[in-house]
């Protein structure tokens, strides 16, 4: 029997973000500086709800629900 192993060096594929979209690694890298929602609409621009739906679809492509966390995601892939 031969088991062949794929090691992925890509940092996006180890911390989950290559599950998001464009906007959503755009939030994602927000939320790791800190912003806060209405910050992240104003610097984006995009309405305070978008920032919300965004962040709530972040939590579940990553199976998280923790700001914490995301920004750790970023941090380890060096987008941050």
């Amino acid at each position: 029997m031969i088991r062949v192993v794929i090691v992925d060096d890509d940092p996006t594929v180890r911390t989950g973000l290559r599950l998001l979209t464009e906007r959503e690694r755009e939030v994602a890298f927000e939320v790791a500086k800190g912003s806060s929602n209405p910050e992240i609409a104003t610097n984006l621009p995009v309405s305070v709800a978008t920032v919300k739906a965004n962040i709530t679809r972040i939590f579940a492509k990553l199976g998280t629900d923790s700001r914490v966390d995301v920004a750790n995601r970023v941090r380890d892939a060096g987008l941050l």
